[in-house]
């Protein structure tokens, strides 16, 4: 059996006959099997607890969700991670007065 890898989802298959694929799938040996670093690595619940250390001391607005599923908690820490752009933002605003 040959293995396939889809280009759209990452998702990894064996079959007999190739004809059965579109081609959103290309042959896959393996060898660039990528090993998950990051948020990605973690589990759910290491990124709840995570979330929960940052939102120590935040008011309610600024807290970040612990809801949802693992892509909507890295989503969050991710965005978290970014500087604060909606702060520059009010800046240039601010100095757009003077």
């Amino acid at each position: 059996m040959t293995r396939y890898k889809n280009v759209n989802s990452g998702a990894i298959v064996s079959v007999r006959d190739d004809k059965v694929l579109d081609s959103s799938w290309e042959q896959f040996d393996g060898a660039e099997a990528e090993t998950p670093s990051g948020y990605e690595a973690m589990k759910a619940a290491d990124l709840k607890a995570e979330i929960e250390k940052r939102n120590e001391g935040r008011d309610g607005a600024a807290k970040l969700s612990t809801q949802g599923n693992k892509a909507a908690l890295i989503a969050a820490l991710t965005a978290d991670d970014e500087p604060d752009a909606v702060a520059d933002a009010d800046n240039d605003d601010d100095n757009d007065d003077a």
